[in-house]
């Protein structure tokens, strides 16, 4: 329709004599004027309306029979994955390196405050970006996973009599459980992105608090949430108490 009205509009150019000579309007328009161009908007009538909406309401059934791109497909494979392997949170984020984490990092391990963690500043050069420590990195899962169990574990703290243990450390080892987890989903992207780009090469690598990243940033970066004065992760959702 829009294009149709585009259409209507007509350019008449005359000769010495006055005579409309343009190809694109009639002789005897009598909206012609010399040198200029006029359009005469048609009258809305009960049924242009309703035509327009018709077609508007066809083009928007066709754009949604459309399948969706290739990346918002992958993508809504990874998080359902991911949730289906227990997983609460999920970003995706660059890989490139963030000028402005980098220079607070800088200063975070020139001024010594990473206390008694010698290996921050022995591993300083890998943690400044992920294509430190891989260069062919172009993307970041962040995923995050709730460990709080289904009671309030502080009124425990209440009894002083007896000694309280983390959350974190009161079963098996989060390291051990979410690495076997992130293999499993990253076998499963592996086999979905063959099949979307098989003339690709991808790859893919794990870690769980065992590598030098900034893992908080890059959790920042994927949306998960937001990195406090504490220097700690801080999303509304599922809760504050989570590993990934």
């Amino acid at each position: 329709l829009h294009t149709a009205y585009r259409r209507q509009r007509q350019m008449c150019i005359r000769d010495r004599t006055g005579t409309c000579v343009s190809s694109l309007a009639r002789p005897s328009a009598p909206s012609c004027r010399s040198g200029s161009a006029e359009y005469r908007r048609p009258p809305i009538t009960a049924n242009s309306i309703s035509e327009r909406k018709a077609g508007a309401s066809l083009y928007k059934s066709r754009m949604d029979a459309l399948p969706p791109p290739a990346e918002d497909r992958f993508r809504s494979f990874l998080e359902t994955e991911a949730h289906r392997l227990g997983f609460d949170a999920v970003g995706v984020a660059s890989a490139r390196t963030d000028e402005v984490v980098v220079e607070r990092f800088d200063t975070f391990v020139e001024e010594g405050r990473y206390g008694t963690m010698g290996w921050i500043a022995e591993t300083a050069e890998r943690r400044r970006g992920v294509t430190s420590m891989w260069a062919e990195a172009r993307s970041v899962i962040v995923l995050g996973m709730n460990y709080g169990p289904g009671f309030d574990p502080l009124e425990a703290l209440q009894n002083r009599a007896q000694g309280v243990i983390s959350v974190y450390a009161r079963n098996r080892d989060y390291h051990d459980v979410i690495k076997g987890r992130l293999k499993e989903l990253a076998g499963r992207l592996m086999g979905r992105i063959r099949q979307m780009r098989p003339d690709e090469s991808h790859s893919v690598k794990v870690f769980v608090d065992t590598a030098p990243l900034l893992e908080k940033p890059l959790g920042q970066a994927a949306g998960l949430g937001w990195q406090g004065k504490h220097t700690c992760l801080l999303y509304t959702s599922p809760g504050p108490r989570d590993r990934g």
